[in-house]
């Protein structure tokens, strides 16, 4: 049987690959919107952003995971990852409506 500190170790582990992951995908976007700006480039901004909602609703899966083991530590991290995904969202939205 996995302790609770274990188990929420594990999961704080997965929540900072899964911000590292969230870090590569700004930086996609940032490509695309340079792609955008200068090149006029077609973009898939909606598979970027169901792409991007399918893997938040992981995140969250996972966040609230960690609140079952650990409610202190849970909010900070849910609230970096939510205004996160946020500014992202909100990037995402704006370049699907410049290119439709």
């Amino acid at each position: 049987m996995v302790s609770k500190q274990a188990y929420q170790e594990q999961l704080e582990a997965r929540l900072l690959v899964m911000q590292t992951e969230i870090d590569q995908l700004k930086v996609k976007l940032r490509q695309a919107e340079r792609a955008l700006d200068e090149y006029k480039v077609d973009f898939d901004s909606d598979g970027a952003l169901e792409e991007m909602n399918e893997y938040f609703e992981e995140i969250r899966i996972t966040l609230y995971d960690l609140k079952a083991a650990n409610d202190e530590v849970w909010q900070p991290l849910m609230t970096g990852i939510g205004e996160a995904w946020n500014a992202f969202n909100d990037n995402l939205t704006d370049i699907h409506h410049r290119i439709k």
